[in-house]
């Protein structure tokens, strides 16, 4: 614990030297860092300087992820409680948040584990209604300026116009769905307002994790499949995150028919899982002389796990391949499709299925 507490108090006092020099010299996890900080010594998100102002709505939406019915009993950190020593709670909180995030699957009982010591330790307090309410507010609030920012096609910023991109798609199959089967104008408006919310998450998350990946490679990453190269793009991240692998932030109605978490795919690794995955694919007898189209299912199996690849166009060139999403196979439809194909093994871990 003290190694860890003074780790995290070097790495706050360098993240504060750098945010004393110009907040355009930050980094996404500099900022998380910087944030992190000044709402454990603030007690709270109320005195955030305008940087944190991404942060302060992870911070808060977190709070109420598990029920947005807001019909719940929600508790948030305790930073000013007398038992509570600020730098080794945020230590704590950090490393419970690293583990979780580099954890293969998300581990509830661990979570509700890690909560309750919390609650018992005086770590958090109860939210009471005048402050839910005020919450809710704010997280409305939200939903509107990020609907207005996911609404312009042309930002200059490459990561954020590929957010939005893919959030107006999203918002479009929730209206088609809610024509399809008759759901009502408010149902669907709520369910616009879950993706908005989760949309903004994932973006966030998604600068962390580009980050950790331009630090070692870039972005877009380009893998090799069967001769060609394959690039794995910020919107390739973004649509795993949000469509497939965000368990923590689902949404009802996503659940319906979406996988939201995978023992396998990391977030911040899914690239070198599928150059891996990619590599050994274009080796084998069974895939090497498949040619790779546009908007094609590739069904695999990869340690015991049915996974299905699709590839698209990278962007309006029809000459490049896109990850476009990875996903395992839940749906029932999907699942009788492979009853076409036949099973070929090409190693103890990694399977292909190929057309009969």
């Amino acid at each position: 614990m003290i190694n860890r507490v003074l780790q995290a108090k070097q790495e706050i006092d360098r993240v504060n030297k750098k945010f004393e020099d110009g907040i355009e010299n930050l980094l996404p996890s500099e900022i998380e860092t910087f944030c992190s900080f000044n709402m454990v010594m603030n007690q709270g998100t109320e005195s955030l300087p305008k940087i944190c102002s991404d942060f302060k709505f992870k911070a808060i939406y977190l709070n109420y992820h598990h029920d947005l019915t807001f019909q719940s009993e929600y508790f948030k950190p305790n930073y000013g409680s007398k038992t509570t020593d600020s730098l080794s709670f945020y230590s704590e909180l950090k490393e419970n948040n690293d583990q979780s995030e580099n954890a293969t699957e998300f581990d509830n009982e661990k979570y509700k584990s890690f909560r309750n010591k919390a609650k018992e330790r005086g770590f958090e307090r109860k939210v009471e209604k005048a402050e839910l309410e005020k919450d809710i507010a704010y997280l409305n609030q939200i939903a509107k300026e990020w609907q207005i920012t996911i609404d312009i096609p042309n930002h200059s910023d490459q990561k954020l116009k590929q957010t939005s991109e893919e959030t107006r798609e999203i918002i479009r199959e929730i209206k088609r769905n809610a024509k399809k089967n008759n759901i009502s104008d408010s149902i669907r408006d709520n369910n616009i307002k879950l993706a908005l919310w989760k949309s903004k998450y994932i973006h966030y998350q998604g600068m962390l994790i580009a980050e950790q990946i331009e630090i070692k490679d870039s972005l877009p990453y380009e893998l090799k499949l069967n001769g060609n190269i394959v690039y794995f793009t910020y919107r390739s991240l973004i649509h795993i995150l949000y469509r497939h692998f965000a368990q923590l932030v689902s949404n009802t109605f996503f659940q319906q028919t979406k996988s939201y978490h995978s023992p396998i795919f990391q977030p911040n690794k899914i690239h070198l899982i599928l150059e891996n995955i990619f590599a050994r694919l274009s080796h084998s007898e069974y895939f090497k002389n498949i040619e790779l189209e546009h908007n094609v299912a590739y069904n695999f199996q990869y340690k015991g796990i049915n996974y299905q690849l699709y590839l698209k166009y990278f962007g309006d060139n029809k000459d490049k391949l896109m990850v476009s999403s990875v996903y395992p196979i839940e749906d029932e439809m999907e699942k009788e499709k492979l009853n076409g194909f036949e099973l070929k093994t090409i190693d103890s871990e990694l399977k292909v299925y190929k057309k009969l």
